[in-house]
């Protein structure tokens, strides 16, 4: 989402809020044309997560022979990759803590 305000800096006025939702195979389809790399099955593996670590979008959650079948909601990059979970911990891109229960 996005707000648009009056441009006032100190005080502004809210006057609409613009958003947009997709589907989940149209992100990856956007995903894919945008890094043709995560097209393939070779040297790359892509997926995005939000700043929490929860996993936005997935190869699991779309293609057909992987997919997650109870669900992609709350699916935290812990659960979905945990080797990257662990790289991000030891850079400090991702605190360890209490997982919420969805």
């Amino acid at each position: 989402s996005h707000t648009v305000t009056d441009g006032n800096a100190t005080n502004p006025e809210v006057l609409a809020v613009a958003s947009m939702d997709f589907t989940l195979p149209y992100f990856w389809k956007m995903l894919t044309d945008q890094y043709s790399d995560c097209r393939s099955d070779g040297d790359y593996y892509c997926f995005v997560i939000d700043s929490a670590g929860y996993v936005i979008i997935h190869k699991s959650f779309v293609d057909p022979e992987t997919s997650i079948r109870d669900g992609v909601e709350g699916r935290h990059v812990a659960e979905m990759e945990p080797g990257v979970a662990r790289l991000m911990i030891a850079n400090n891109l991702l605190e360890r803590g209490q997982c919420n229960n969805y």
